[in-house]
């Protein structure tokens, strides 16, 4: 299922930025995206070319074990259960000490 990228944003997913020339040719900008740590292996991706959010489970040697794609519900989901960002029914987003 498709995420705006703007929804990440407001939930707490930070951009990484990498360097693909191919990517920058095509598409006019630096490639990046969106990533939610949500424990030591435990991690949400979302990438701006297909808009879809994966979460990924992975070893100490980060190799992924597990990898699925997400609704925004379930990121909600894994936010409140992994995170210090807890999300209401009303969608409004805090930051718990």
């Amino acid at each position: 299922m498709k995420i705006d990228y703007q929804d990440l944003i407001d939930r707490g997913f930070k951009a990484e930025y990498y360097s693909d020339s191919v990517h920058e040719k095509k598409h006019g900008y630096q490639a990046f995206r969106l990533d939610f740590k949500l424990t030591k292996r435990l991690s949400m991706h979302w990438h701006p070319d297909d808009m879809i959010c994966k979460v990924q489970n992975c070893n100490k040697e980060y190799d992924v074990l597990y990898e699925e794609e997400l609704t925004l519900e379930e990121v909600d989901f894994l936010i409140n259960l992994h995170s210090k960002v807890k999300v209401d029914k009303a969608n409004n987003y805090t930051h718990v000490a």
